[in-house]
């Protein structure tokens, strides 16, 4: 998915907050996590581990179970660490005798840093067509330019008929994979023609993820026959998503003006919507005046799409367009108000983007939609105005988003504590983490203050890595740290929130202290299969979501709990990206919020289709309450963000949300419980946490 501020999947990176990097494990020290009792079977155990994100080490004994299940259960846990130290238990089970295993052990390969080297091992000797398959995808993850070549070669299976070409779709997204990591050589000829011969077979689910690695790899520089190819394919091809992702692929092919405006004019008129979506994007970045044309579309989410567009074509008389949209916006109440306002909202953005906003101060009057006020806060360049709106704004989102904007515009060290000591905690979190990027000796006093206070999870994580920063390094701005420090690090190292258990646990290696084990981490009941489905009624209807407990049974009891607490009860869709993703379940609505504690990640083979339902994120192991469900297939979102369920029914639904629709409620549909194969001891199980709205979790 797309990018919501800091919590969401993207229109094609799946962010827009802080970087994703790999929090340390919540034990510090090198400690290993207190195990659960010896009672509880291998199953509750291994859960235990892998949500402790204990060290491979741990998880080792149970590799070696004489229980086919449990090793193929290790060796995705194994996975789940995404640690080079996994790689070797790794390869040892991928010549396991059980199937299950060796497919555990190639998906969880393709999780770990440094396996390209043990992955091209395997794909030598490895004759099964489905591993190889598995691994041709991790090599996708983890491999390097060298790596392109083995994929490259494999597009060219031949299988026999009717058998599903399984290493070609691999090969295709692992070659979308490496695009969408940047690999050297994935824009050369030779791999879009190797790509384009895909079209040309008769699965359209290979031809689907051919177009995928297509619109990833963004071809600029062709041949002009493999050029000319391109267009024809993009013109010509019957499935709608591939389509759509051959019309992006098509965007930035130099010296192909006139092919893509024949092009671009059939695909606006597509009778799909999510190919008239990539219409107005790839229309926009390549300049195409046509796309003025689109802007009567009777698909809200296409003018959306075209609003943007519009703003990024110089050649368009753009003021001409777009300034009456941007004060068409209803009184509020009346009919088409919400989509009134948001197409204001994306003319005042595209029109502040390209400096051709006039008075762009009247946008931020108090009396202006939120997302007009939004809008007009991303492309304000007044950094007293900004900061004023985010200490004082009565809105949530305009807080938020005027804090994002104003730190991007480089505050002064000053400026940066005033953010630190808003009455917002998500706008009072954003001052830490930047000064977290500036750190002086006289930030020590203020930042512990700040700490003492401080109850929301995303503040006390930003403060604490304030005040990593210093401690650490070979010439740390704080020599001798105020005992205060080290007694924050030791007080939240069993924290119910992973960044906070992360940031303390760093802070406290920094300051080279001794902490004791962390506590057993809170988990479901062993057989979680009761939990069938989920029922979410929402303002245009309802929707039927399978729920996949086997895959993920961490994700669906978080989910199933927060459910049955009434969390979701009146809660917008904050975040709605045309033919891209629906996402809700924060309760501040800005993309920010969520509960008080988060959930590790269970990433697992499941792909993300159209309908597939999956948790946002912030950063690795930063799930919580919010959720989305993809409106076409991603593939890029694939082993990065825990899918644990599907749409069974009410799909037409869920592509009619818009932003600010709202969930009226959400029923846990159950069966009856089974007898528990693996009973923890009597009263082992805590309950759930106690529910708390407080802001600060994450979104795809």
């Amino acid at each position: 998915p797309p990018a919501p501020r800091p919590r969401s999947p993207a229109a094609g990176a799946p962010w827009r907050g802080p970087p994703r990097s790999r929090p340390p494990p919540s034990w510090a020290g090198g400690a290993p996590p207190s195990a659960p009792p010896e009672a509880a079977g291998p199953a509750t155990r291994l859960l235990a581990l892998e949500a402790a994100r204990a060290p491979a080490s741990a998880i080792l004994p149970h590799a070696r179970s004489d229980d086919p299940a449990t090793r193929a259960r290790a060796a995705r846990a194994l996975g789940r660490l995404r640690s080079a130290d996994a790689v070797a238990p790794l390869q040892a089970l991928l010549a396991d005798p059980a199937a299950e295993v060796r497919a555990a052990a190639a998906f969880a390969l393709g999780q770990c840093p440094d396996a390209e080297r043990a992955l091209l091992a395997a794909l030598a000797r490895e004759t099964d067509r489905a591993q190889r398959a598995l691994l041709l995808e991790g090599l996708g993850r983890q491999g390097r330019a060298a790596s392109l070549r083995v994929l490259v070669e494999h597009l060219g299976e031949r299988p026999p008929p009717l058998r599903e070409p399984l290493q070609a779709r691999a090969a295709a997204r692992g070659v979308g994979r490496m695009a969408v990591r940047g690999v050297e050589g994935v824009g050369r000829t030779e791999v879009v023609a190797a790509l384009l011969d895909q079209l040309a077979r008769p699965d359209a689910r290979l031809r689907q993820d051919a177009a995928f690695a297509l619109a990833r790899v963004r071809p600029t520089e062709l041949d002009p026959v493999v050029a000319q190819r391109l267009f024809e394919e993009a013109a010509s091809e019957p499935n709608a998503a591939a389509r759509a992702l051959l019309v992006r692929a098509t965007a930035q092919v130099s010296g192909a003006e006139l092919a893509r405006a024949r092009l671009y004019a059939q695909t606006a008129r597509d009778p799909d919507p999510g190919v008239r979506v990539s219409t107005a994007r790839a229309g926009g970045t390549a300049g195409w005046p046509g796309v003025a044309g689109m802007l009567a579309d009777a698909d809200p989410g296409v003018r959306r799409e075209v609003i943007a567009a519009i703003g990024a074509v110089p050649s368009l008389d753009r003021p001409a367009l777009l300034e009456p949209l941007t004060d068409a916006a209803a009184a509020p109440g009346a009919r088409g108000a919400v989509q009134a306002a948001i197409e204001a909202g994306e003319a005042v953005r595209a029109l502040g983007r390209a400096d051709l906003l006039r008075q762009p101060a009247r946008f931020l009057d108090p009396a202006r939609p939120t997302e007009v006020r939004v809008a007009a806060v991303d492309v304000s360049a007044d950094r007293a105005a900004l900061l004023a709106l985010a200490l004082k704004d009565g809105e949530v989102a305009v807080r938020s988003a005027a804090a994002a904007r104003a730190l991007e515009l480089d505050l002064t060290t000053d400026q940066r504590l005033a953010l630190v000591g808003a009455f917002d905690p998500i706008v009072a979190a954003m001052g830490a983490a930047a000064l977290a990027e500036r750190p002086a000796a006289a930030l020590e006093r203020p930042l512990l203050a700040a700490l003492k206070e401080a109850e929301n999870p995303d503040l006390v994580a930003a403060l604490l890595k304030a005040l990593l920063g210093l401690v650490e390094g070979d010439k740390p701005a704080v020599k001798k740290p105020d005992p205060g420090v080290a007694a924050a690090a030791r007080a939240h190292l069993a924290h119910p929130s992973g960044p906070v258990r992360a940031a303390a646990a760093a802070l406290a290696a920094a300051l080279r202290l001794s902490t004791p084990p962390a506590p057993t981490p809170e988990l479901p009941p062993a057989d979680l299969s009761q939990i069938r489905s989920a029922r979410v009624r929402t303002n245009r209807g309802e929707v039927l979501l399978a729920l996949n407990p086997e895959e993920a049974p961490i994700t669906v009891w978080n989910f199933a709990k927060l459910a049955e607490a009434g969390w979701y009860d009146g809660l917008r869709f904050h975040r709605v990206v045309p033919d891209f993703v629906v996402q809700t379940g924060d309760p501040r609505g800005d993309g920010n919020g969520g509960p008080a504690w988060t959930i590790p990640d269970e990433i697992n083979p499941l792909s993300y289709q159209e309908g597939v339902l999956g948790m946002a994120l912030s950063g690795p192991d930063t799930g919580g309450s919010q959720w989305f469900i993809t409106l076409s297939p991603q593939p890029h979102l694939d082993g990065d963000y825990t899918a644990f369920g599907e749409v069974l029914q009410g799909m037409p639904v869920v592509r009619s949300l818009q932003p600010g629709d709202y969930i009226e409620r959400v029923t846990i549909e159950r069966v009856a419980p089974r007898a528990d194969p693996d009973p923890p001891r009597p009263g082992w199980v805590p309950e759930a946490p106690t529910l708390q709205q407080s802001p600060g979790q994450t979104s795809p």
